[in-house]
């Protein structure tokens, strides 16, 4: 449904959160005490958060509990535009907090709000808005010693704006409040007695009274939902029942059990199986509970042996009948509010169906056994493989040294393998991962590998690892070391998804031939695939072996081909299998063949794709087909897919050869296949040798010199021998955080030689001396602190003769951040027109090297600039062109900057401090203004004014591809920056050889390597750096000495 305020101003922002703590305490209620029963003891704070349809979302706050002010004529008391959702966190038994899956529930509260006329939100920024409310008020509220209990969690969303009569809410509260809760599943209220046979007792609802009907909101968690049902359910209570078993429709159709989800376990009338029946989400009826996806999809991980599961339409005669044939094995509901809670009667047309509690299949209740395992996972205690003591004991290595079982097994390979490969002078590992969880895939669907992460083990591990003795300490520790790097790397890997990996990214392919040849790896003696296929559904087979249910489709053609693929898969209550696959003899010829699909066929290809894939089993198992899956036109949205066609990378001797197996294909011959319009390139294998460079790459919290493996050249791309590389803090903020994981190459600014273009390259050639800016660390490979780096052609300038290699590399990083802080349109945003007027800029941190290059810059489009630093820079800064400049130290420097500037209201702040960007802002003295830094964040900004618009500024959109940081930031790509962005490269040599721009003083640390940049860092975190750039000499022919700004 589409949302009606999508243009809303502001959106909801975890950064902007503010507090106002509590002065008193309320009193928090015992476990079992008819206070908690109540439950309407809330804790200590509530969050709040309003919206206007005019700007949007406004500051969220977190503020001590209390009752909220409403007017009398307020949409949601009248016309019932509120929502809301039931959540909890869980203190585990580890001690730790848990909120259970809270995404789902961010996800449908912005479904239900769309569904009543609300605004919509971030999911994401809900849940950090909901995680820091947690924070807050659990030390008291459910402090460590309370393990296994938990805080109902109530977020909620009403229209309350003063407006009558029937129209959009224009004025909205989200808030959110905690309530200690009781345990309905397990708990009594006071002086309740037990009752003799455990369960709900439900009354099956007669045709007067409906919850949900077609084309309604029963699939939304809405008030009206709910209230509509109180009358029922209160009669049902005076005649003893707990819940009403809602029915639908003249047919009797079960849906729900009160405001739970229901769920019957009978025994297939024909087959004799056991089934899991639950109402479909088809019609909307029901909601899509939290508890319901997770039994089901626990069910059909772990139970699919023995319980097949059916959401379906079912009636209430259906169920009665397997009651009267001793087919209804149990009965239980799920909810966020009940838990699992089994059902032990339903009264129907005035009868009892008692329910059984237990059976043989099990010898206790499903339910009891769903129950057990997702209590596990929600307090931590789970414990998957308890018949394998084995594999615990591997996976107790993998949790006390942090790394993942894929990793240790990537160890363990290199180990064995180096030990009977004795010339292998290196190994690469490619590990294919999932992206089912972006695609919406249903679990029987392929398992296709779209993205995959290559793990190059250099040759000094190797010779370490053959020093050491089988079985040794050494050979154990090195073991570990591996994982913890092959870890560290997908955990970067995945950060980056779906925002930075070949799948965002194929778009931007423009010759898919090319593209394909260059990727096409190294020896295939030396190369292996390992996959983890995780927990598996397996069946006996009538012989010794088992099945799997599931086709994988390992998609690593890439590569030359792994000589040996390694498999591994996790069986529920059984061992952990991993399959070998070797590689017999080598083919000489691999084809990339396109196929697509005829016009108007897309229901085709899916009624026969069952077929098709049967079919395909057995040429992935041959080798025939190396890679393939369906081409789509566009990244898959919530219900469908837009495909296209296939391709594939196979080998053969003949493209023949392929044909031939492909006319066979059901697709061919139903007519999805345009095999009139095939494309089939030639692919000869060849073998590339790995451009090995030398770089300093950091291991934990140490840097070292090592051999690091090259990318391939990409669009644009030149490939750079460096002489001169410059430090700059976002490296030294990187390595704090291990941002990048082991093994990353840092460093942003570097100058040098290109010795290697791209065939796509026009504006460089081969000798050309530039100097150019890369993100260090965000691929795997790429940093200026190396002595070869790749350089995108538009975003680098060839540097003037009579400039220094480190007055050149200390321009990149620091000219192009000032220029997007001054001129983007998602920044300051500065109008260059000629005609346009040039109002007065204050440049928080002048003498910083980004602050110098921003003076300079706003100086030559005419603008008055006041800046900060220290007094001893003060003559550096008016040599850059401030008219103003003030000590950031001062206490009155911001009345000297209002009365130097008094209709200021542009702020750039370089420092990023958690006080200069509030500092600066004071001078705008309280109309309307915009603040760009250079640190964004709560931490940062969070006392910025409130008339002061706050910007970012993040130098690395100019590059035309889309960035992670850490898993937690993504970037999309900015086209508008990235165009800005090479206009400043093409003016850079004519501004720095007229002397228009002058780069900063640069004081060389030294030699580049581990011991200079640890120096540098050090500098950085002391605060020792002030008015000059470190730099460092790379290569031995680019020795030059400190310089001064000329």
């Amino acid at each position: 449904m589409a949302n009606l305020f999508q243009g809303s101003a502001s959106p909801l922002d975890a950064s902007r959160l503010v507090f106002s703590r509590s002065a008193t305490k309320r009193p928090v209620p015992l476990p079992g005490s008819t206070e908690l029963w109540a439950q309407n003891v809330c804790c200590d704070h509530m969050l709040t958060c309003r919206w206007t349809v005019e700007g949007g979302w406004e500051m969220p706050e977190i503020k001590p509990y209390g009752d909220l002010s409403i007017s009398p004529i307020a949409s949601c008391l009248h016309y019932a535009t509120q929502c809301f959702e039931g959540m909890k966190v869980y203190r585990g038994f580890d001690g730790r907090l848990r909120l259970f899956r809270p995404d789902l529930n961010a996800k449908r509260l912005n479904m239900s709000a769309t569904r009543v006329a609300l605004l919509s939100f971030d999911d994401a920024e809900l849940v950090k808005l909901i995680a820091a409310l947690v924070k807050e008020d659990t030390p008291r509220w459910l402090p460590q010693d309370q393990t296994g209990r938990f805080l109902y969690v109530r977020p909620a969303i009403i229209g309350n704006g003063t407006q009558l009569g029937v129209q959009l809410p224009r004025v909205a509260t989200l808030f959110v409040v905690m309530v200690p809760w009781p345990d309905f599943s397990m708990e009594l209220p006071p002086n309740a007695k037990p009752r003799e046979i455990p369960g709900l007792r439900l009354l099956a609802s007669q045709g007067e009274t409906t919850r949900a009907w077609p084309g309604g909101f029963g699939y939304a968690k809405v008030g009206a939902n709910y209230g509509t049902t109180f009358v029922a359910h209160g009669k049902a209570l005076e005649q003893g029942f707990d819940q009403i078993l809602w029915l639908f429709g003249p047919d009797g159709r079960v849906t729900e059990a009160g405001a739970s989800n229901f769920f019957a376990v009978v025994k297939n009338e024909e087959s004799g199986r056991a089934e899991l029946l639950t109402a479909s989400l088809d019609d909307n009826l029901i909601l899509d509970g939290v508890t319901r996806r997770s039994v089901l999809e626990l069910v059909r991980s772990r139970l699919s042996n023995e319980l097949s599961v059916s959401e379906t339409v079912f009636t209430m005669s259906e169920l009665k009948k397997a009651w009267e044939q001793g087919r209804l094995l149990e009965a239980f509901v799920s909810g966020t509010a009940f838990f699992i809670t089994p059902v032990c009667s339903i009264n129907y047309e005035g009868r009892d169906l008692d329910v059984p509690q237990e059976h043989q299949a099990v010898g206790a209740s499903y339910a009891s056994v769903i129950k057990g395992w997702l209590k596990d996972i929600m307090y931590g205690g789970e414990v998957f493989w308890d018949d394998t003591t084995l594999l615990l004991e591997i996976l107790d290595v993998c949790k006390r040294n942090r790394t993942a079982l894929t990793g240790l097994l990537h160890g363990l390979i290199c180990v064995a393998l180096r030990r009977h490969v004795e010339d292998a002078r290196a190994f690469r590992s490619v590990t294919p991962y999932s992206v089912r969880k972006f695609t919406n895939a249903d679990a029987m669907d392929i398992l296709n590998h779209i993205s995959f992460m290559t793990q190059y083990v250099p040759s000094a591990m190797l010779e370490e690892l053959q020093a050491t003795e089988t079985g040794s300490p050494a050979e154990s520790s090195l073991i570990l070391k591996m994982a913890s790097a092959f870890a560290s790397d997908m955990k970067a890997e995945l950060g980056g998804f779906p925002n930075n990996n070949a799948w965002a990214n194929v778009h931007h392919i423009t010759d898919l031939e090319a593209h394909c040849r260059d990727q096409i790896g190294t020896a295939c003696e030396y190369t292996y695939e390992l996959s983890n296929l995780g927990s598996m559904r397996m069946a006996p087979t009538t012989g010794d072996g088992i099945i799997l249910e599931r086709l994988i489709f390992t998609q690593c053609g890439m590569v030359a081909g792994p000589a040996l693929g390694f498999n591994c898969a996790s069986v529920q209550g059984g061992p952990l299998i991993i399959s070998i696959t070797t590689m017999a003899n080598k083919v000489q010829n691999e084809w990339l063949v396109i196929v697509p699909d005829a016009e108007g066929k897309l229901e085709e290809r899916m009624r026969v794709r069952a077929t098709h894939i049967d079919n395909v089993k057995k040429h992935v198992d041959s080798g025939f087909f190396q890679m393939g899956g369906a081409m789509l036109r566009a990244q898959p949205q919530e219900q469908e897919l837009d495909i296209s066609g296939s391709i594939v990378v196979a080998r053969a001797a003949t493209a023949e050869e392929v044909l031939t197996v492909l006319k066979e294909d059901i697709y061919a011959r139903t007519g999805v296949w345009d095999l009139k319009n095939v494309q089939v390139y030639p692919n000869s294998l060849r073998i590339m040798s790995a451009m090995l460079v030398s770089g300093v790459v950091q291991r934990g919290n140490q840097l070292a010199t090592e051999q690091i493996e090259l990318p391939s050249l990409g669009d644009h791309h030149v490939l750079v021998k460096i002489e001169g590389a410059a430090f700059n803090p976002t490296d030294r903020l990187a390595f704090d955080l291990n941002a990048f994981g082991d093994g990353a190459v840092l460093g942003c600014d570097f100058v040098g030689v290109v010795v290697e273009t791209h065939t796509s390259v026009t504006r460089l050639a081969v000798g050309d001396r530039i100097a150019a800016l890369v993100w260090g660390g965000e691929i795997k490979g790429l940093g200026a602190y190396s002595t070869h780096c790749h350089a995108d052609e538009r975003i680098s300038f060839k540097v003037p003769d009579n400039f220094s290699h480190s007055s050149a590399c200390s321009i990149p990083l620091a000219a192009n951040t000032a220029w997007l802080a001054l001129f983007s349109h998602g920044c300051l945003a500065l109008d260059r027109e000629p005609t346009a007027k040039r109002p007065p800029i204050l440049i928080w941190g002048g003498s910083s090297t980004v602050g110098y290059f921003a003076i300079q810059m706003a100086r030559l489009h005419g603008h008055v600039v006041v800046t900060t630093c220290s007094p001893r820079n003060f003559e550096l800064a008016r040599r850059a062109g401030a008219t103003h400049v003030f000590d950031y130290n001062d206490p009155e420097v911001t009345a000297k900057i209002r009365s130097a500037a008094p209709d200021l209201a542009h702020v750039f702040d370089t420092i990023g401090s958690a006080t200069s960007s509030a500092t600066a802002c004071e001078a705008i003295d309280g109309r309307p203004g915009v603040l760009c830094t250079v640190r964004p964040g709560k931490a940062n900004t969070g006392d910025v004014p409130q008339n002061v618009k706050v910007t970012d500024v993040f130098v690395f959109t100019a590059f035309p591809t889309p960035h992670s940081y850490r898993g937690a930031a993504h970037w999309p790509i900015n086209m508008p920056d990235h165009e800005l962005s090479v206009e400043l490269y093409d003016q850079l040599p004519t501004l720095l050889a007229d002397g228009k721009l002058v780069p900063p003083a640069v004081k060389v640390v030294g030699e580049l390597g581990p011991e200079a940049v640890a120096e540098a860092m050090n500098l950085n975190r002391s605060g020792e750096i002030s008015g000059e750039k470190l730099c460092f000499r790379v290569s031995a022919d680019a020795a030059d000495e400190t310089e001064c700004a000329k």
